[in-house]
């Protein structure tokens, strides 16, 4: 398997996530990135995945997110993409809510995952 450094992760906006306000590029429609995709705070989680990352795949945390657009979580996505060693799954298709919790501070946050196509 190529080194970390020699690696190249794509990662590639969907044509289109249900739902959301679409921009037209080469006559296929793409998500806005300006679009909030969710309000409040939200964490981005994703777990190892030996199947598609490797030995080397490790859980992603993101930093807290306030209002997050779609761009925002797609420059997420390349990070998550780094640390899981996916190289597979290179479209955002769309994002979940996984849990409601409270940080250490006593404020809630969202965890969310996002829902990836190949």
């Amino acid at each position: 398997m190529n080194s970390q450094k020699e690696r190249k992760y794509h990662a590639e906006y969907s044509v289109h996530i249900k739902g959301t306000p679409t921009t037209k590029k080469n006559d296929c429609e793409y998500t806005k990135q300006n679009v909030v995709a969710f309000t409040g705070k939200v964490v981005v989680v994703a777990y190892a995945d030996d199947f598609f990352g490797g030995d080397e795949s490790k859980n992603f945390r993101s930093r807290v997110l306030t209002n997050p657009t779609w761009g925002s979580l797609f420059r997420v996505f390349k990070s998550q993409m780094k640390a899981t060693k996916d190289q597979h799954h290179c479209f955002l298709e769309g994002a979940r809510v996984i849990c409601t919790k409270k940080n250490t501070k006593g404020e809630m946050y969202r965890e969310i995952e996002l829902v990836l196509g190949s």
